[in-house]
C-alpha cells in the first residue's frame, strides 16, 4: 500500500527545505505552530506521571524546536517520525531532570 502526498505534506516537505537553507524565524514559527498539537498529542501520553499538563507541553515544545532546528530534509524522513523521537526524548528528560531528589546541575545529570 503506498501513499501519495497531500499537498499538505508536499507544502510542509517545501518549508522544512526552505527553513533548512535560510534558517528563517517567521519560517520556524509557522513550522512550530502546525505541529504543537503533535506536542499536544505526546504530552497526554505521559500526564499520569504527576507532572503538570502544562508543564509537558512546554517540555515537549521545547523538543519540538530542537525537532525543527535539527532536521535534514535531504535525508528522506519523515519529519513527523523525527519530531515524535525528539519530543518524546525531551519529555523523558523532563522527568529525569525533575526525578532527583537533591538537585544536581543539569551538567551533572547528562553526565549521569
Amino acid at each position: 500500500m503506498t501513499t501519495t502526498p497531500t499537498s499538505h505534506d508536499e507544502n510542509l516537505n517545501d518549508k522544512l527545505r526552505e527553513y533548512a537553507r535560510t534558517h528563517d524565524r517567521a519560517l520556524r514559527d509557522e513550522i512550530i505552530a502546525a505541529h504543537l498539537e503533535l506536542v499536544e498529542h505526546l504530552a497526554r501520553r505521559f500526564v499520569r506521571r504527576s507532572e503538570a499538563y502544562d508543564d509537558l507541553v512546554q517540555a515537549g515544545s521545547i523538543g519540538l524546536i530542537k525537532a525543527v532546528d535539527g532536521f535534514d530534509p535531504d535525508l528522506g524522513f519523515e519529519f513527523a517520525a523525527y519530531a515524535s523521537k525528539t519530543i518524546v526524548g525531551e519529555l523523558k528528560r523532563h522527568f529525569r531532570d525533575k526525578g532527583w531528589s537533591v538537585r544536581a546541575p543539569r551538567r551533572v545529570q547528562e553526565l549521569y
